[in-house]
């Protein structure tokens, strides 16, 4: 019995240490990836206005290129709408001519005991 309770106490000991080092490691990882813990880096995100409109925004040291995002959002607005609509149509078609030929076939098999 003795036994069976000090390897019990030894496995819980050894999983709640190795919960706590993953965890840890998990906040180091993250901490990395922000780009914290690099010396050319004080934010993961910096905007800094260049020009009258112009906006320089490196995100973790990596510059973005501006765009015109009214005219892509646009685009991604109409693709989508236009796609989702004819798979809507399709699957509403499809679920229909399912539903009627079960209804069909129930009531052939229903109408002879009335």
């Amino acid at each position: 019995m003795l036994k069976y309770l000090l390897l019990l106490c030894m496995m819980i000991i050894l999983f709640l240490g190795g919960a706590l080092f993953g965890l840890k490691q998990g906040g180091e990882g993250v901490i990395q990836t922000s780009g914290y813990t690099t010396e050319h880096l004080n934010e993961g995100l910096v905007i800094e206005q260049v020009v009258n409109d112009k906006y320089d925004t490196p995100v973790l040291g990596i510059p973005i290129e501006q765009q015109n995002i009214d005219a892509n959002i646009n685009t991604y607005k109409n693709q989508a709408a236009h796609s989702s609509v004819q798979l809507a149509e399709l699957l509403g078609g499809g679920v229909s001519k399912i539903y009627d030929v079960v209804i069909t076939v129930a009531a052939n098999m229903v109408e002879p005991l009335f």
